[in-house]
């Protein structure tokens, strides 16, 4: 049994270039009462945030979730970057994180690998 854990700091996780397969993206997550959990998108070349997907736009998470669905102001999901080169980051703070979950596809260089 595994989880990233911030206690008082904000923690940062940044996945490796990932092409998705599908729109879904949950996450295992538990935050206190106080605190949220954010979901932004980069661009799996650049690294730069994609508009509609920024920390800004996120609709923050909060509670116990097995399944707490990452969602933005104007997008309810991945669906217009499926087969994209993409990264997630995920923002916590005195928040668990358990689990990323998205169908996608390993992404080095310029050539797709593994599914995941």
């Amino acid at each position: 049994f595994c989880s990233l854990k911030t206690w008082g700091k904000d923690g940062l996780l940044r996945t490796k270039t990932i092409i998705p397969h599908s729109g879904e993206l949950s996450l295992n997550l538990r935050t206190t009462n106080h605190t949220v959990v954010r979901v932004q998108i980069l661009d799996g070349d650049t690294g730069e945030p994609l508009p509609g997907y920024t920390w800004e736009e996120a609709i923050p998470l909060s509670g116990d979730h097995l399944f707490a669905k990452a969602r933005w102001q104007e997008h309810p999901d991945l669906s217009a970057l499926v087969g994209k080169p993409v990264r997630i980051e995920v923002l916590l703070c005195e928040a668990e994180l358990f689990a990323i979950r998205v169908p996608c596809q390993l992404y080095i260089g310029t050539e797709p690998t593994e599914t995941l």
